[in-house]
């Protein structure tokens, strides 16, 4: 087995702080997004008390190894409110976050041209 072949599997093992970020990045990133296409798109794609329970769980103080939205969530998030999604750092990023999963959701999203398609297709 070559090193590069090695290294790319060894991607994938999960770590017991994977395990502990995992959730957390995962929460934010929802949040974030869902947040977006409420405020900035005018477009709720999730229910408002799964919002409230997933904003409530939010650790604020929680490192996540992302040093910019890491500072972020601890000054600027509140989990009373939408209008911290304003002052996201990696607004751009967000929005390409939720165009996609609208994409997919109206079925126009092309799985075969995404990085991991092998693996989308495994899962389907």
């Amino acid at each position: 087995m070559t090193s590069a072949k090695i290294r790319a599997e060894s991607m994938f093992n999960s770590t017991p702080l994977d395990d502990l970020l995992r959730p957390e990045i995962w929460r934010r990133k929802v949040l974030a997004s869902t947040t977006f296409g409420i405020e900035l798109r005018g477009l709720s794609v999730i229910l408002e008390e799964d919002w409230d329970k997933s904003a409530q769980r939010v650790q604020r103080g929680m490192g996540t190894c992302h040093p910019l939205l890491d500072e972020f969530f601890a000054t600027r998030f509140t989990p009373m409110s939408t209008s911290w999604i304003h002052h996201h750092p990696e607004l751009d990023k967000v929005a390409a976050m939720f165009d996609r999963y609208v994409l997919i959701m109206r079925g126009h999203f092309d799985f075969t041209k995404h990085p991991y398609a092998d693996r989308l297709k495994q899962r389907t």
